[in-house]
């Protein structure tokens, strides 16, 4: 039986990780546009097929938009959050004002 590993915190991924990830992401979608488009032109002197050239220019126009919101889809903003907390006890109550020192007197 192999013991299971269990995370001792909850720390994010480091930012220099978190950034080779995005910029690989953007990489990855940008070689993608830069492919549709030298099909496009391919596929139009080649074969002559107007649709499919169309279809590859569409694709190689609207991939910027996708490529940039992906790679701006970072990990460390996703990870962090806030928990409210109650305060341990309020400031000026009646208690504190009671065993508080007056004018002139110390602890």
């Amino acid at each position: 039986m192999v013991p299971t590993a269990h995370s001792i915190s909850s720390v994010p991924t480091s930012v220099a990780d978190d950034q080779r990830q995005r910029v690989r992401t953007y990489l990855l979608s940008m070689g993608l546009r830069t492919a549709c488009f030298v099909l496009a032109v391919a596929v139009f002197l080649i074969f002559g097929w107007v649709t499919v050239s169309i279809l590859l220019s569409i694709a190689a126009i609207l991939l910027p938009y996708p490529a940039v919101v992906l790679a701006n889809n970072s990990a460390n903003r996703q990870s962090h959050f806030m928990v409210s907390a109650p305060p341990v006890r309020e400031i000026g109550t009646s208690e504190d004002q009671d065993h508080s020192p007056r004018a002139g007197e110390h602890w």
